[in-house]
C-alpha cells in the first residue's frame, strides 16, 4: 500500500504540467453503459457543435455522434450530464470509426476520423457534413501505425502533419481525381529527444492553429508506465511561412495533473492498458483564448480553456538538422 502511495506521488512528480486551465467542464452521458469521448469540437454559424466517439458497453459498436454546445464560457469546473439522445453517425462500409477530427478549408467544415487499430495498415477517411466518407490514400509508403493525421489550410493548399516523429512530415492532399492521395510536401529532421525519452512518441493531436507568425500543432504522446499509459498533450510551434519547427513545449500542457483526481476512479474498460488518457481531439482558438477537447479514459470528455500567450512562455528552440521540400 504504502509503495503504490509513493508510486503515485512519483508519477504525478514526474508529469507535473506548467500550470492549470483556467477553467475546465466534463461532460458523461447519464446511462453509465455509454461512452462519448474524444471530442473534436467546431462551428455550426455561430452555434459551437462536437462530434465525438459513441460507443456501447453492450455492443461494443464503434459510432460518431454530435452534439450541441449550448455555451462554450461556464465560468467553473463542473461535470454535465447529457441525458438526452444524441444524433448517431454510423457508416456500414467503416464498423469501427476512431478519433473524429475537424478542420475548415475555405471557409467550409471537414471531417477525418480513422479505422482504429481493427485494421493494419487502417484506413483514414474524408467527409463534409453532407458527403459520405471516401479514403485517402498515399501515394508513398505509409506506416502501418500512423493514423492520427492533423489538416489545416496553407498558402490556399490543404496540408495534413502526416507525423510528428521520426521526423515532421507533411503532406499535401490532393482531392480532385477519382482516387484522393497524399504526396509528401515537406519534411524536417528535429531533435525531440528529450521530450520522448519523458513523455512518449509525438503523435497527432487536437489540431494545428493559427497564432501571430505561427503554426501551433496541439499533439499528444504516450509513455508506459507499471500503473500502464499516460497520455500527455504538448504544442509544436512552426514558422508560418516555411512550416519549419521553432518550438515545442517544455512540459505537458494538459494531463490528468492538472484535472481533477475524481474523474479517474472509473477504470478504462475501452482500453485496459491506459492508466491516466487524456487524449486531444480538438480545439478552438479565440484570440489568446484557446479551448482544448478531450476524451477522458475513454469514457467521458472535458473542455479547458487555456491562455496562448502564457503557454508560450514555457517553450524550448529546437534544433532542426535538415529538411526536404
Amino acid at each position: 500500500m504504502i509503495t503504490d502511495f509513493l508510486y503515485k506521488i512519483y508519477l504525478n512528480f514526474k508529469f507535473r504540467t506548467y500550470q492549470k486551465p483556467i477553467y475546465s467542464n466534463f461532460f458523461q452521458h447519464s446511462d453509465k453503459r455509454i461512452c462519448i469521448f474524444n471530442p473534436t469540437i467546431y462551428f455550426s454559424g455561430n452555434k459551437p457543435k462536437l462530434l465525438m466517439r459513441y460507443v456501447s458497453i453492450d455492443d461494443k459498436k464503434r459510432q460518431l455522434c454530435q452534439y450541441n454546445l449550448s455555451n462554450l464560457d461556464k465560468n467553473k469546473t463542473i461535470v454535465n450530464v447529457i441525458n438526452k439522445e444524441l444524433f448517431l453517425i454510423s457508416f456500414n462500409k467503416y464498423p469501427w470509426i476512431a478519433d473524429p477530427r475537424s478542420h475548415t478549408y475555405k471557409n467550409k467544415n471537414y471531417f477525418t476520423f480513422n479505422t482504429g487499430h481493427s485494421e493494419s495498415p487502417n484506413k483514414f477517411l474524408y467527409f463534409d457534413s453532407k458527403n459520405d466518407p471516401y479514403e485517402i490514400y498515399t501515394n508513398f509508403k505509409r506506416r502501418n501505425i500512423e493514423k492520427n493525421w492533423i489538416l489545416f489550410e496553407h498558402q490556399k493548399k490543404e496540408l495534413a502533419i502526416y507525423s510528428h516523429s521520426p521526423k515532421l512530415d507533411i503532406v499535401k492532399l490532393n482531392l480532385n481525381n477519382k482516387k484522393k492521395y497524399a504526396s509528401q510536401y515537406k519534411s524536417f529532421n528535429y531533435n525531440n529527444f528529450f521530450w520522448e525519452k519523458k513523455y512518449g512518441e509525438i503523435r497527432g493531436g487536437a489540431g494545428v492553429f493559427e497564432y501571430n507568425k505561427y503554426y501551433i500543432s496541439i499533439f499528444q504522446s504516450s509513455i508506459k508506465t507499471i500503473k500502464g499509459l499516460i497520455y500527455n498533450t504538448g504544442l509544436l510551434v512552426m514558422d508560418k511561412k516555411n512550416l519549419k519547427p521553432m518550438l515545442i513545449s517544455k512540459r505537458p500542457i494538459l494531463n490528468y495533473t492538472n484535472l481533477s483526481n475524481d474523474l479517474f476512479i472509473k477504470e478504462n474498460i475501452l482500453n485496459k492498458q491506459a492508466y491516466r488518457a487524456v487524449y486531444p481531439t480538438g480545439y478552438i482558438n479565440n484570440g489568446n483564448h484557446l479551448y482544448i477537447s478531450y476524451g477522458v479514459n475513454d469514457y467521458m470528455f472535458g473542455i479547458s480553456l487555456f491562455n496562448i500567450n502564457s503557454l508560450m512562455k514555457d517553450m524550448i528552440k529546437l534544433e532542426v538538422h535538415d529538411k526536404y521540400d
